[in-house]
């Protein structure tokens, strides 16, 4: 059985919740306000990047809209599809697993983990390299 925790929409989901959380308790704290402002700009990049190497063709868009809107009507866009709830289940889990390939399993936990910009800037750097070598999704 899948855990999934492990997913990566999952991760974004909780990493976006860790940098709100940690945006409410440093109020005081400039520095460390605006590097979680650069945390939270850096992890909707990825996710502005995901959609894009989502558009080279109709499938992957549909499969990239199936991804992100996960666990909204399931039943009902199922149907829509023509396909049972547990096939849309299991594509949603084959595109994430794609995605969470393409990107690097670390990238998002990475990002909450940065202390520094220059850890934010190196982090980007190494994704934009991972996401522009290999096959579209």
């Amino acid at each position: 059985m899948v855990n999934k925790r492990n997913m990566l929409w999952w991760q974004i989901k909780d990493a976006l919740a860790s940098i709100e959380e940690n945006l409410k308790f440093t109020e005081n704290d400039v520095d460390v306000r605006v590097l979680e402002l650069q945390k939270l700009k850096t992890v909707e990049t990825v996710i502005i990047s995901l959609g894009h190497l989502s558009d080279t063709n109709e499938i992957a868009k549909l499969k990239y809209q199936l991804w992100l809107n996960k666990g909204i009507n399931p039943r009902q866009t199922a149907n829509s599809l023509g396909i049972s709830v547990g096939a849309l289940r299991a594509k949603i889990l084959h595109f994430d697993y794609k995605l969470k390939k393409k990107v690097g399993g670390f990238t998002i936990e990475s990002i909450v983990a940065a202390t520094s910009t220059e850890e934010l800037e190196q982090i980007m750097k190494q994704f934009v390299e991972i996401v522009s070598t290999g096959k579209p999704l």
